[in-house]
């Protein structure tokens, strides 16, 4: 896909929700947007993690996984670069869940949302 059409789609500090957005190639697409857009970004996956605001102190806690830990180091790094991070778990066959953190983007961002969900069979809109 050429920059120029990819541009047009997408606006700084746009509102982006990531379905898998957890998962390596979520956090991959979340951190693009992030570092190019200045994006406002709802991640939403299945995993669940701790609080945002220990994700520090988790870094260090034996009882988190290598592969949790290097999430939320990613994480970090996200919310460094993003104008707005919000975490959620959640399942994207639920359309109630969904709406839900559709909702919660809205509120908390006060602008609309556009949605990525790659590992969803067609177009749902929530």
């Amino acid at each position: 896909m050429s920059a120029a059409l990819v541009n047009r789609r997408l606006e700084r500090g746009g509102v982006y929700l990531l379905s898998g957005g957890l998962g390596g190639i979520g956090l991959v697409v979340a951190e693009h947007l992030a570092r190019e857009f200045k994006a406002r970004l709802v991640l939403v996956g299945r995993s669940t993690l701790p609080d945002e605001a220990t994700w520090e102190a988790a870094l260090d806690d034996a009882a988190h996984s290598v592969a949790v830990k290097q999430v939320i180091r990613k994480l970090i790094e996200i919310r460094s670069l993003a104008d707005g991070l919000m975490v959620a778990q959640g399942d994207v066959s639920n359309l109630e869940q969904m709406r839900w953190h559709c909702c919660r983007g809205r509120l908390r961002y006060e602008k609309s949302t556009a949605y990525f969900m790659p590992r969803s069979s067609g177009r749902r809109t929530v």
